[in-house]
């Protein structure tokens, strides 16, 4: 082989591994990077749901004890982030495994489901404090069971073993 052609054979199989290389670099990188977002979306949303949960204890808790004023107060609280907890159901398409994007759905649906009756209801305290006890334990635990489906399903996702994941018990104060 002459030379020049020795050169020239040796810059294209250098140029040719060079491509490769950067091509999986930057494939790995983007599945990489996927992951991340992947755990950052499952961490925001158990986060989010969590916070629900614990306003609807709030919820159940002013409203065994008769308070009017602070049950209200909660359940706009609750309803807001509710909202929040959709949005982020709006991304489980990208994101969740399909156990706990029906968990997470089904919450959401059940909840915004119970909103007409919360809105017949908000006229009337003593009907409201009622709706919103027997309300806000159902849909805490319908939370609950979303959170522990997608933590189950982060756990399968980085490769961690299973747990037995244990939603919240009954508030105290409720029968």
């Amino acid at each position: 082989m002459t030379p020049v052609l020795q050169a020239l054979l040796s810059g294209a199989t250098a140029l040719v591994g060079a491509w490769l290389g950067a091509a999986i670099a930057l494939s790995r990188f983007k599945h990489e990077r996927a992951f991340d977002r992947r755990i950052d979306w499952y961490e925001r949303a158990i986060r989010m749901i969590n916070q629900t949960v614990l306003t609807l204890y709030d919820v159940e808790y002013a409203s065994s004890r008769g308070d009017i004023a602070e049950a209200s107060a909660a359940l706009i609280k609750v309803n807001a982030l509710n909202k929040q907890v959709g949005l982020l159901a709006g991304e489980a398409a990208l994101y969740a495994r399909q156990g706990g994007y029906d968990a997470l759905v089904n919450a959401i649906e059940a909840y915004n489901a119970s909103r007409s009756d919360q809105r017949m209801t908000e006229r009337d305290p003593q009907k409201l404090l009622q709706f919103a006890i027997k309300n806000a334990a159902s849909s805490r635990q319908l939370y609950d069971g979303a959170a522990a489906a997608l933590a189950r399903d982060l756990r399968d996702e980085l490769g961690w073993p299973r747990i037995g994941i244990r939603t919240r018990a009954p508030a105290p104060h409720s029968s």
